[in-house]
């Protein structure tokens, strides 16, 4: 995470990291085949105008891929860290029973609004 962070500050003289707008918990192995979902990580709360709900994701949602990387494979923040501000991902969520896919155009923290 640290790499990457240098990384972008080395190119843009910023150490600015994209905002999904969600909060969440992760859904373990076990979790998941406790409770029949998926594995990945659960929306407990999506923040009114940030990307994630411009996209329509909501509370309830579990994030399961970003661009073909599963969030099982490793948590939603070091996903998200490899990603810059105005890049357009996928993102893959399970809802009510089915998958769906979303495109999603990732904003800087300041633009979201407060909270």
């Amino acid at each position: 995470m640290v790499k990457t962070s240098v990384a972008n500050f080395n190119e843009t003289g910023q150490f600015d990291r994209p905002f999904l707008g969600v909060s969440y918990r992760p859904i373990s192995e076990q979790a998941a085949l406790f409770n029949d979902v998926p594995q990945g990580a659960y929306l407990v709360e999506v923040t009114p105008g940030a990307s994630a709900d411009a996209a329509g994701l909501r509370a309830g949602d579990i994030l399961t891929a970003i661009n073909g990387e599963l969030i099982k494979d490793q948590p939603l923040a070091v996903v998200l860290n490899k990603k810059r501000i105005g890049e357009v991902i996928t993102v893959r969520y399970w809802r009510e029973g089915q998958f769906a896919e979303v495109e999603i155009t990732l904003q800087a923290p300041q633009t979201a609004p407060q909270q």
